[in-house]
């Protein structure tokens, strides 16, 4: 064992954001690591999003603030050289994947779990769609939802058509009007 590896009893465990240790136990095949310096969750390189059969880059990046808020980053792999979405107004305290046991379940609703991110083809045009739960807090930002036609949106659905991001209110995804 390396003398870096071995820790005392005595040594106390330093506070991170990283869920590193909850997906080594619930979601074994997930690539994800987290920058401590750069608050930056990353989950690159597990989906494609643009259907260009290249996986794409998926980050929520922090804010630096007292109570952390982590926006979404996504960059395609289209286009040659990729390119980069950052939306700036969604965010997430919290962005943390379901286990793949619960992703995996026939009828997986994103809504009634317990996490606040997924991940899957819920609007059923064979691409991937992010899911993103925007929580109500006493310490969101003023962010803490998204206004669309004069309606507060707590739940999204965030897909790419070609390079273009569409961010809907995931209540009414499959709702033609839309």
């Amino acid at each position: 064992m390396d003398l870096l590896e071995k820790k005392s009893q005595d040594e106390p465990d330093i506070p991170t954001n990283s869920f590193e240790k909850r997906y080594k136990k619930n979601n074994p095949g997930l690539r994800y690591s987290y920058h401590e310096k750069k608050q930056t969750h990353n989950y690159s390189y597990n989906w494609d999003f643009d259907g260009d059969g290249k996986k794409d880059e998926l980050l929520f990046v922090g804010n630096k603030g007292a109570h952390l808020q982590y926006h979404l980053r996504v960059g395609l792999s289209s286009e040659g050289e990729g390119i980069i979405c950052i939306l700036p107004t969604v965010e997430s305290d919290f962005p943390f994947l379901p286990s793949e046991r619960e992703l995996s379940k026939k009828g997986f609703d994103p809504i009634k779990s317990h996490e606040f991110f997924a991940v899957g083809d819920f609007n059923k045009d064979s691409l991937m769609d992010i899911f993103l739960k925007i929580e109500k807090s006493p310490y969101a930002t003023p962010k803490d939802s998204v206004e669309r036609k004069n309606q507060v949106v707590n739940y999204l659905s965030i897909s790419f058509k070609g390079a273009k991001p569409r961010v809907r209110n995931f209540e009414k995804l499959n709702d033609p009007e839309n």
